[in-house]
């Protein structure tokens, strides 16, 4: 009895474990085919994204899974997780082989050279992804929860991140990051967190903060309380970033999607009176900014929203007499208000609209041809608005919306490019300063 309750029980066993990697493996199909052709979805953008990013852990770790689950036999039940495995990672093989193309560059950027010892850090990195968080805490210091204001009762703060070495005398350039998040979700501590700590590793005072959350019910903040606390953090770096080793006179803002929206608009937008009520005497002009996969335009005027909702939605499903999808949840959610009814607000919000005044303001811009959150073209347009020699737009074939979240060979190719631009614009900026 206790011979066959063994037999019994490690069948069961047996059994459970194939049914497990089946459901895993069919799991990989889907989170595969997500990342090559991505659905317009919570879900398609989840499955998708990450699993673009997270290609070859994920083929590590499938090639391993099918070597223990190997069948003995062509009929045994093992064959079948072991082929669904096998066909979610050549489809991940296909999609790592079709974006190791280099970006699209429009301007004048070039690629930083990088130490074999770096290179072998981040080949562990992207195999391992938790190493980074240990490389935190080797590289980096991080100082939290510095209030920069109360704004109606909800107190603002945001976070100084600086390397090991960096000590208050030091001048050192800052990166002033706005998290993303769709303007109603997004937390500083989370959001770009690999960005951030990869600049304050190569030399950078990196500041992260927050700012006034709306709410898809149409309550939380509206617009522009979102810009005027983005100002005023801008304002505080001005103010104190010598105490952690920065240089207030070389500060470049930067964020990605929605934080991007809202840096490019307060890098085109210095001493607005409109985003800054009551401190508009303050100097809020930046030397650059960093515009990853972000929105320029909310007013829709060369149509790249409608276009969007035509491509990516069901036919005779987009009627010509609504505004986009898009237009809509900027009217519900962050100006609360009708286009119609208050087009100058949906103008003055627009980074798009600003631009042919600050035409000099260098621009870093990148973003994913894959992306299913905000259409390309929205990097593009901004791009021909910008005059200044020392704007750049990088277009990464195959990449999707949030591809530098997480450690991979093209988050890491895009912070090369970002570094030496980064550089390139400090040098300029000292040189027009001697």
């Amino acid at each position: 009895k206790k011979k066959k309750k063994k037999r019994t029980m490690e069948f069961v066993r047996q059994n459970l474990a194939v049914a497990a990697a089946t459901v895993y493996g069919l799991f990989s199909i889907h989170c595969a085919r997500m990342a090559l052709k991505p659905a317009r979805s919570r879900v398609g953008f989840y499955t998708g994204a990450f699993t673009s990013q997270l290609q070859l852990p994920i083929l590590a770790g499938n090639a391993l899974l099918t070597y223990f689950l190997r069948p003995n036999q062509l009929w045994d039940l093992r064959a079948v997780p072991s082929a669904l495995l096998a066909t979610a990672s050549l489809l991940l093989a296909y999609d790592y082989w079709t974006t190791r193309k280099p970006p699209s560059i429009k301007g004048s950027v070039q690629q930083r050279s990088v130490p074999l010892t770096e290179r072998l850090v981040r080949a562990c990195c992207i195999l391992c992804p938790p190493l980074v968080l240990l490389l935190e805490k080797v590289y980096t210091r991080r100082t939290s929860n510095l209030v920069f204001c109360d704004a109606n009762k909800h107190v603002l703060q945001l976070d100084v991140v600086t390397s090991r070495d960096t000590v208050p005398a030091d001048r050192r350039p800052v990166v002033l990051f706005v998290h993303g998040g769709a303007w109603i979700r997004g937390n500083r501590k989370v959001v770009g967190r690999l960005l951030v700590h990869e600049l304050a590793r190569h030399g950078f005072v990196t500041v992260t903060t927050s700012y006034r959350l709306s709410r898809l019910d149409g309550n939380g903040a509206t617009f522009p309380e979102h810009i005027i606390d983005v100002k005023k953090a801008l304002v505080w770096c001005k103010n104190n970033v010598h105490l952690y080793g920065g240089d207030p006179s070389f500060i470049v803002i930067a964020g990605n999607s929605a934080g991007a929206h809202l840096a490019s608009l307060a890098a085109l937008t210095p001493r607005m009176e409109a985003f800054q009520p009551t401190f508009e005497h303050e100097d809020t002009t930046v030397q650059g900014c960093v515009f990853l996969y972000g929105i320029s335009d909310f007013c829709d005027v060369r149509g790249q929203w409608r276009k969007w909702d035509e491509v990516h939605s069901a036919p005779g499903t987009v009627k010509p007499d609504t505004p986009p999808l898009f237009v809509r949840f900027v009217q519900k959610v962050l100006l609360k208000k009708r286009i119609q009814e208050g087009l100058a607000d949906f103008q003055l919000a627009s980074p798009i609209h600003h631009a042919p005044q600050q035409r000099e303001v260098p621009f870093f811009l990148a973003h994913g041809l894959r992306d299913m959150i905000v259409p390309p073209d929205e990097s593009r347009h901004l791009f021909a608005e910008l005059h200044s020699k020392h704007s750049c737009l990088l277009e990464f074939e195959g990449l999707h919306h949030a591809f530098e979240s997480l450690p991979c060979p093209k988050a890491y190719e895009l912070f090369d490019y970002m570094l030496a631009w980064l550089w390139s614009v400090h040098a300029a900026t000292e040189k027009k300063h001697q």
